[in-house]
């Protein structure tokens, strides 16, 4: 059989296996989409999940890709949570992926109409606040126990 009759069902067992078409995984993620969305986007995080998931690197990548181009907004809202499952360096290949395929680039100040001409990737702001992030909690654990470092010296 070439389909379950379910295109979440086909996305889920069809879309994302490694060696899929980019074309594929698109006309997979556009019809499962138009079915139900929010199954959609769940089958996709399960497909990244690298830790409890099926782990796919490209494919994943390519969904997302399609995601940024035909639903920007759900794409940003979407972003955080895909790296909740990926890896930090996904905003890399996120972002090398949207340049390569000339894709405007996104504002999340807009969310009504995210596609503005921005200077940055908002993969790359997302990217600079996760560093920030870090940068903060190093900070914090460095005061909390910092002191207790040079006591022992």
């Amino acid at each position: 059989y070439t389909s379950t009759g379910n295109p979440c069902l086909n996305l889920f067992y069809s879309a994302f296996v490694r060696g899929t078409s980019t074309e594929r995984v698109h006309e997979l993620m556009s019809l499962a989409w138009h079915h139900e969305p929010e199954t959609c986007l769940k089958i996709l995080l399960h497909a990244r999940d690298c830790r409890a998931g099926k782990g796919e690197k490209k494919v994943s990548l390519d969904a997302m890709m399609w995601l940024r181009q035909h639903k920007p907004a759900t794409y940003l809202l979407m972003l955080e949570s895909y790296l909740d499952v990926a890896y930090l360096k996904d905003l890399l290949m996120l972002t090398l992926a949207a340049q390569t395929a000339k894709l405007p680039s996104l504002s999340s100040s807009t969310p009504s109409d995210p596609i503005s001409p921005t200077c940055e990737p908002i993969e790359m702001e997302v990217f600079a606040e996760f560093l920030k992030r870090d940068q903060q909690a190093l900070q914090e654990y460095m005061a909390r126990w910092g002191h207790k470092i040079d006591k022992k010296r």
